[in-house]
């Protein structure tokens, strides 16, 4: 069992934790530069969904209707 800790940024830029990590697991090239580019839009998008919800008592998931 391997232990990674890495970080993102919230503005969704990665920390060269993240790059080692996935060189570590064997992905290299275009297949890592395209997960890293999933991890930090998901990190930017989470970031943004806790800024605007950051007023509001109750942080219940929303769906897009």
């Amino acid at each position: 069992m391997w232990l990674y800790p890495v970080e993102i940024g919230t503005r969704g830029f990665p920390a060269q934790s993240l790059w080692r990590m996935f060189s570590a697991l064997g992905i290299k090239g275009a297949d890592r530069k395209r997960a890293v580019g999933k991890l930090s839009l998901a990190a930017e998008r989470a970031s943004s969904w806790l800024w605007m919800k950051r007023e509001e008592r109750s942080w219940k998931p929303t769906t897009n209707t």
